[in-house]
């Protein structure tokens, strides 16, 4: 039986991130709550974000997924 909230990674633009591919190197896919740490924002923003256009992603079965290049290079566009 589960009890208690689940745990959600936490991010923190000061640290690397800490996510590991299968192969244990750095994963190069972000999840939403992980762009959200970086970003210095709440996870509705994010998806605001990917709905508008403004942020690239991926849809990952239920899932988006982001990478940080994707947000470092530009990839927060300016959509009117």
């Amino acid at each position: 039986m589960f009890a208690g909230n689940p745990v959600v990674p936490h991010v923190s633009p000061n640290q690397p991130h800490n996510a590991t591919a299968s192969d244990g190197r750095p994963s190069p896919w972000w999840t939403v709550d992980e762009a959200a740490a970086y970003l210095r924002c709440a996870r509705v923003t994010v998806y605001r974000m990917i709905k508008s256009g403004r942020l690239r992603a991926k849809k990952c079965g239920r899932d988006w997924r982001t990478r940080q290049e994707w947000i470092d290079n530009g990839a927060l566009l300016d959509v009117e």
